[in-house]
């Protein structure tokens, strides 16, 4: 497995020893000395990782935080920041980046060769040719397709083998796919996801084969319509959804039921095509609850892919953003669903790394109130809850009633819940929020 990483060389000597190190674990290094070589080379194709060496001296540092600060292209993509006084002179930038790794000069190279390795986890792609995930959304074990989701930043990710629907007019479904994705590799690559979410969800609930087969086909297909409209494909459904973009991305998803209709003959999957286009103007379907219940299910997989996915790049707040919008919006009344879409992006925003070693200084006075707040809540729960009476579950597994038998904090000792607590959806909604900005434990013990 190999990751194109960007060397951002420095006025000093090239770090020799740390590309070597890069390149023993897989990566493949590109070098410029170039800030507008960076950015061209990232126009064409993002890399797994940007390395900024800024080791020279003061000024050279001082330079590339300013370059870095207004480049917005680059936000997305994990940067390590190698300077003197690293951390201090990026602390405001690396609250800009998704993940920023702050390495002061000089450096340790075993620490940093394995933090550069967890950022480039999920964002590692297989350059053998082979689809990086073989899973099919309808035997999934022990995950609910989150993870999948979450590192499914390019067409090699999927096998269409296990994408594509058990339709009678299986071929005919694939044609109109490569078309899609021909005319647009990131409409492809969203309609690939957006069908594993809702299939997956569609298996959890146990909705059956023939239901399956009608929502993966509504999935694959529903941006059919949006072919012609190009300012619709990245259109977030949450932020600055004004009526008049709501009017014409329904018009155009019913301009995809029609096609659907026309080119397979597939009168029930067109139909949960229209009633997603009738859902996103408010109206009501005149259809059976499952029939309700399937439009749902994809255009709800529509909205988390469209929120978490932003322009391509993953959205480490679009977790929690997509789970309020789930909650809080009327269109998603069906409880099961959201629930199960809870999991699918509680799972995602868990299996991304949280890499921030640039925070704010905490006290030794700050430390030590933490740890008493912390050892406090221990207590509480040891002489509350007996062992066998609780049971772990993975923090993505958390449903509203369960009760926390032990405290939940970071794992730099910071309390986040008390013992006792009762999960509900705000506090999932909180949890999913956390994620994206410190390193959480996997689980946490409720009462049975």
């Amino acid at each position: 497995m190999a990751h194109d990483v960007v060397y951002l060389r420095g006025r000093g000597e090239e770090m020799a020893d740390l590309l070597r190190a890069l390149e023993s674990h897989g990566c493949r290094i590109v070098s410029t000395r170039s800030f507008d070589k960076v950015m061209e080379m990232v126009a064409r194709k993002r890399p797994a990782a940007l390395i900024v060496d800024a080791s020279a001296s003061d000024a050279e540092a001082g330079e590339r935080v300013l370059d870095l600060s207004d480049a917005k292209e680059l936000f997305p993509i994990p940067t390590v920041f190698i300077g003197r006084r690293a951390n201090e002179r990026t602390r405001l930038l690396s609250q800009r980046f998704q993940t920023f790794i702050a390495v002061d000069f000089p450096v340790q190279l075993d620490g940093l060769i394995s933090r550069v390795d967890k950022a480039l986890g999920p964002a590692a792609a297989d350059l053998s040719g082979k689809p990086r995930f073989t899973a099919d959304p309808t035997q999934l074990d022990r995950t609910f397709g989150g993870s999948v989701f979450a590192a499914a930043d390019d067409l090699s990710a999927f096998d269409d083998n296990l994408i594509l629907p058990e339709h009678p007019q299986r071929e005919a479904v694939a044609d109109l796919l490569d078309a899609m994705t021909d005319r647009s590799a990131h409409l492809g690559l969203h309609a690939r996801r957006t069908t594993f979410v809702s299939s997956a969800v569609a298996n959890s609930l146990n909705f059956g084969a023939q239901r399956d087969t009608i929502i993966r086909t509504g999935s694959l297909l529903l941006n059919l319509g949006l072919q012609e409209e190009p300012a619709l494909v990245d259109l977030d459904l949450i932020r600055n959804f004004t009526p008049a973009n709501r009017e014409r991305l329904s018009a155009a998803l019913k301009k995809s039921a029609e096609m659907i209709g026309k080119h397979l003959n597939d009168d029930a999957a067109a139909q949960t095509v229209h009633n997603a286009a009738l859902l996103l103007r408010h109206d009501q379907a005149q259809s059976s609850s499952a029939a309700a219940q399937d439009a749902q299910c994809v255009l709800a997989s529509e909205l988390i892919d469209r929120t978490c996915w932003q322009g391509g790049f993953w959205d480490r707040s679009g977790p929690q953003r997509a789970f309020r919008a789930l909650r809080q919006n009327p269109l998603f009344s069906e409880v099961t669903i959201c629930s199960a879409m809870a999991r699918v992006l509680g799972e995602a925003a868990f299996s991304r790394p949280v890499i921030v070693t640039s925070a704010r200084i905490v006290s030794p006075e700050e430390k030590r109130q933490w740890r008493e707040a912390l050892e406090e809540a221990v207590d509480y729960a040891r002489s509350r809850y007996a062992i066998r009476d609780t049971r772990a579950v993975r923090l993505y597994e958390l449903l509203p009633g369960m009760r926390l038998a032990e405290p939940l904090a970071t794992v730099e000792g910071r309390l986040i819940v008390p013992p006792g607590t009762v999960v509900d959806f705000d506090l999932i909604s909180r949890i999913l929020g956390l994620a994206a900005q410190w390193p959480l434990p996997e689980t946490v013990r409720v009462q049975r």
